[in-house]
């Protein structure tokens, strides 16, 4: 829907971008602040009191967490909320809501997903005070964001012609694909499988896998799931030719590891052929 938000503020004139997005947002997000905005709207006390304990954060191994450094991912005092909680894409959009309000205007379309958020508008000067405005709007409330004019690498700003990365994408008016650190996300864990399957192969042939989790059968499961799922994350896209490439790319890794699995077929006897394939035999099937 964002995508297709921003597609359409394009067709309608939106000509330059910026995009950017908070840091350590869920870090600085004031417990206090979401209960005073969600009072107004809550009839109950005991439900507002059960989201205040929801969204308390009470941990057992703190001490260990913070040897490790990951401590911060989940704050325990009045600012910040846990990450991964189910309840913080909530928290989110509650604590920006008025950013929200204020940065759709004076021409601007400002689409936002949790703390990455992009601003269109028709001229660069345009974009440029909307995002001076962003700027003061996040510090209200402690927050700020990357300047897309001294941090290229967690922004960016310029014409939308030339196209522009966007939850996972890249956009620009005629076309929209997974952007190339998406693609690479993608292919660097199908490597992965593809490096596990390997290396079954040769395990099944001389060991007993119990449950045939690493037979060929299984490894080609799991590969096909991770396409499907990362496949059906992006029907949307209309970039044809990245996503032959990518299927280029798959095809070639699984011919590579059909021929592997081919020369160890060829050395094993009938027993080990099973495992490898990931058929059971009934004299290794116990009660």
């Amino acid at each position: 829907m964002a995508i297709s938000d921003a597609r359409e503020a394009m067709r309608a004139g939106a000509r330059f971008h910026i995009r950017s997005d908070i840091p350590a947002f869920f870090t600085k997000i004031n417990k206090d602040r979401v209960l005073e905005l969600l009072r107004p709207h809550l009839n109950c006390e005991a439900t507002l009191k059960l989201f205040e304990e929801a969204i308390k954060t009470d941990l057992a191994n703190i001490d260990d967490l913070r040897r490790k450094g990951l401590a911060e991912i989940f704050p325990i005092g009045i600012e910040g909320v846990a990450q991964g909680s189910p309840l913080s894409p909530l928290i989110a959009n509650i604590y920006l809501a008025d950013f929200d309000l204020e940065m759709n205007s004076d021409g601007i379309t400002c689409l936002r997903y949790i703390d990455d958020f992009l601003l269109l508008g028709a001229t660069l000067s345009d974009v440029d005070k909307a995002f001076n405005r962003s700027l003061k709007v996040l510090s209200k409330i402690g927050l700020e964001a990357y300047d897309p004019r001294t941090d290229k690498a967690k922004a960016s700003r310029g014409a939308t012609q030339k196209g522009f990365d966007f939850l996972g994408c890249n956009v620009s008016p005629g076309l929209v694909q997974p952007s190339e650190a998406t693609r690479k996300r993608f292919r660097a864990k199908l490597d992965a499988e593809f490096v596990a399957a390997s290396h079954a192969l040769r395990y099944n042939a001389q060991y007993h896998d119990g449950d045939g989790k690493y037979a060929y059968s299984s490894a080609l499961f799991r590969i096909d799931k991770i396409i499907l799922g990362w496949g059906k994350a992006f029907t949307f896209c209309n970039g044809t030719h990245s996503m032959s490439a990518l299927d280029d790319f798959i095809s070639k890794k699984l011919a590579q590891l059909e021929a592997e699995k081919t020369a160890v077929l060829a050395k094993s006897d009938s027993a080990a052929q099973r495992r490898i394939l990931g058929v059971r035999l009934l004299t290794d099937i116990q009660g």
